[in-house]
């Protein structure tokens, strides 16, 4: 808990035996992020937990079907985002669970994560 990761430019980041895999080169044949969010469903099954914040595009939304498809839970930015094409392409498939500002998507994982073992 407590920490950052960030993919360095021309990687994919994927969940493989419970811990996270940089790899190169990108694969190009999924979106970045909806490959991790894919790969997190596949490791975690239901404690999957994607969370779609900005950007453009539609990456993310596939990720965000998979998790829900496997019966995790998934979040997005609301309208406060600064650049809203990726949350709300989440949110018109349907794939999301929650659709909060960032400070409430935050209380809302740590009601989720209490008392959990991690």
């Amino acid at each position: 808990m407590n920490h950052v990761y960030v993919i360095p430019p021309d990687f994919d980041l994927i969940m493989d035996n419970r811990k996270f895999k940089v790899v190169y080169p990108l694969s190009g044949m999924i979106k970045q992020k909806d490959l991790f969010l894919i790969s997190l469903s596949n490791e975690m099954g239901t404690r999957a937990v994607g969370i779609i914040l900005s950007g453009y595009g539609a990456d993310g939304t596939a990720g965000c079907k998979h998790i829900k498809d496997n019966e995790g839970n998934t979040f997005a930015r609301d309208f406060s985002a600064e650049v809203d094409y990726m949350p709300l392409s989440a949110l018109a498939c349907g794939t999301i669970d929650f659709a909060l500002s960032l400070y409430k998507i935050s209380d809302n994982l740590k009601k989720m994560t209490a008392g959990l073992k991690l």
